[in-house]
């Protein structure tokens, strides 16, 4: 591991240090929910989660749930982004998992990111398929339902603390510097050109706007 990427894990681990799940959505939980799951499938799969230390989530576990991201909550994304951020750093190299580029759709609240993540979710989707989908919502309700999800998704990182975004934004520097031909880059640099433009030049929290999930 260069200096580098040893001195962004070392700023992650800082600014996170001592965060606990608490009673925030976990990795399996989050896949429960995704498929409707009932209140005992989910205690079920909570119990297999490491819900204190999220160091000591294994590379693999990370590497497998990258769809978890998006069912998080507030208290779940602040216990598992650190994670997801070191293991990016850590494996960007040689890694084909899913979760890296994850991460970095998630930091990115942009406006339209939500549609973005959507046209992710449905790339293999046909044309016709897609004409189904927008016949059977209507324009105007999916583009009312997108930009809910834009504001779900800033919701998220509500609880992040200064401090915290300081480490995204170190993060978010050294993949645009590192990672540039394997990673996507152009939402890691939209990400970080946006978190420089808070107050505080990233220093402090992004303003949130309530969003419900679609």
């Amino acid at each position: 591991m260069s200096d580098k990427a040893r001195s962004v894990i070392d700023a992650i681990e800082k600014a996170f240090g001592g965060v606990r799940l608490e009673d925030g959505v976990s990795l399996r939980e989050a896949i429960v929910l995704d498929n409707y799951g009932t209140d005992e499938e989910r205690q079920r799969a909570r119990l297999q989660d490491e819900p204190e230390d999220w160091r000591k989530i294994p590379d693999e576990t990370i590497a497998d749930y990258s769809a978890s991201l998006a069912f998080l909550d507030a208290k779940g994304m602040r216990f598992y982004l650190p994670a997801f951020m070191c293991f990016a750093v850590r494996n960007y190299q040689h890694s084909d998992s899913a979760s890296i580029d994850y991460t970095l759709y998630t930091l990115d609240i942009s406006p339209g990111s939500g549609a973005e993540t959507v046209d992710l979710v449905f790339e293999k989707a046909t044309e016709e398929q897609r004409t189904l989908l927008e016949t059977a919502i209507g324009p105007a309700e999916l583009k009312a339902k997108l930009e809910s999800l834009d504001g779900y998704r800033a919701e998220r990182l509500r609880l992040l603390t200064p401090v915290q975004w300081d480490a995204i934004r170190k993060f978010l520097e050294f993949m645009v510097a590192e990672a540039a031909d394997r990673v996507d880059c152009r939402v890691a640099r939209r990400a970080l050109e946006r978190l420089r433009n808070w107050p505080g030049g990233g220093r402090a929290a992004p303003p949130s706007k309530p969003g419900k999930v679609l």
